[in-house]
């Protein structure tokens, strides 16, 4: 097959002014206040037009979008942090962002003549121009709004007699909630409504640590509540597609034999989460 070469030209301009203000309240309390313009450009992958992937087993066809435009959002973000100790700090802060313009990926189904491909594609198979393929691409959708708290905790127990003063542990929660607009169909006159996709509204973080001279242990544990992962799923009765709550568990542990030589072991998802 003799490709045709093509030019496409996309230009815009986005300004993004930021702004952080710092208020040392006590010499061991911190107030912040942040807020910001940003963008995200699209994926490279997903821009090429000629990327196309077919599949002709599974009736799959996934093909990239030059006319994407980046992810647009306005955010705000104020925190709390107090500091003791030597390396201790608990840090409380809210977040909120206005998503203006978000990437879905949509999935339709659809006759193979009328993804625009040419039939030839089809040559040596069991399908024809008839023949219904999942067809997915990047499309720009409304977006909405994003707001949560999270809080931190941190400190090492210097504080503690002897070899416990080389413990520590940080720990880490965060509450996210979501309403992004997703478009069920080309003219997205009736948009859904959902949470953003790959965000868990509940996340929480823990590490325990040991570290001297030599020797460093630690442990970690990472859980997340289940989360979505397509909106709408691209599946025939389905509206959407997501994965089931996790917890993750690691750990690694090191020993300095000389100045330049390292032992080092870790350990990966012991609780063998898929």
């Amino acid at each position: 097959m003799n490709g045709v070469p093509t030019t496409l030209t996309r230009n815009y301009e986005d300004w993004l002014p930021s702004a952080t203000l710092t208020f040392d309240l006590t010499d061991k309390l911190i107030f912040r206040l942040a807020a910001a313009k940003v963008m995200t450009r699209p994926e490279l992958g997903d821009l090429i037009p000629g990327n196309v992937s077919i599949a002709l087993n599974t009736h799959t066809v996934s093909a990239g979008n030059f006319l994407l435009n980046p992810i647009r959002a306005k955010t705000a973000d104020v925190s709390l942090e107090y500091y003791f100790g030597k390396t201790g700090i608990i840090a409380i802060g809210g977040f909120y962002k206005d998503i203006d313009s978000f990437i879905q990926t949509r999935q339709v189904q659809l006759p193979f003549r009328e993804t625009g491909l040419p039939l030839s594609l089809l040559a040596g198979s069991n399908n024809n121009g008839d023949t219904e393929f999942t067809f997915s691409t990047k499309n720009n959708t409304p977006g909405g709004p994003l707001k949560g708290v999270e809080i931190n905790i941190q400190s090492g127990f210097d504080f503690l007699p002897g070899f416990l003063s080389n413990f520590g542990a940080l720990a880490n929660f965060t509450y996210a909630d979501s309403d992004i607009s997703y478009c069920n169909n080309a003219a997205c006159l009736a948009p859904i409504q959902a949470a953003l996709v790959n965000l868990s509204k509940y996340t929480a973080n823990g590490t325990l640590y040991y570290e001297d001279s030599k020797f460093s242990i630690r442990a970690s544990g990472s859980w997340r509540d289940d989360f979505l992962l397509r909106v709408p799923s691209g599946r025939e009765g389905s509206d959407v597609q997501g994965n089931i709550s996790a917890f993750f568990v690691d750990a690694t542990a090191s020993y300095q034999i000389t100045p330049g030589i390292q032992l080092r072991l870790e350990a990966q998802n012991l609780t063998n989460q898929e």
